[in-house]
């Protein structure tokens, strides 16, 4: 597994975060067309239970991405589910920013997968 990545010369949205995990492999966006949502499964698998309090989804190329939905699964436990939702980028919308005190728990073992539509 690739260690995290750091940028911490990055414009974020939220303070700056103890991890930044990018996708592997790039995505060939159609010029036209209809294109079926991508699903990328992020490489970092979480070694122990994770609290996050903030999440910015960040694309590379901001004007190609419709929208973008988080969530975790559990390799050989739990697959995509509404429950295992985390937080998503949509037009006009915000990072995931909880509120002090509060946050989401990332259970062990769990790998983080997008939901992208271009």
């Amino acid at each position: 597994m690739p260690e995290p990545l750091h940028f911490p010369e990055a414009d974020w949205e939220i303070d700056e975060p103890d991890l930044v995990i990018a996708a592997s492999d790039a995505i060939t966006v159609q010029a036209d067309g209809y294109m079926p949502y991508q699903y990328i499964i992020l490489p970092y698998i979480f070694a122990h239970d994770t609290w996050v309090e903030q999440i910015e989804i960040k694309p590379s190329e901001p004007s190609v991405l419709h929208h973008c939905n988080l969530a975790y699964i559990n390799p050989g436990k739990q697959g995509w589910r509404n429950s295992t939702f985390v937080t998503g980028r949509v037009p006009g919308g915000g990072p995931m920013n909880l509120d002090e005190g509060v946050a989401l728990k990332i259970p062990e073992g769990a790998i983080l997968v997008l939901q992208a539509h271009y």
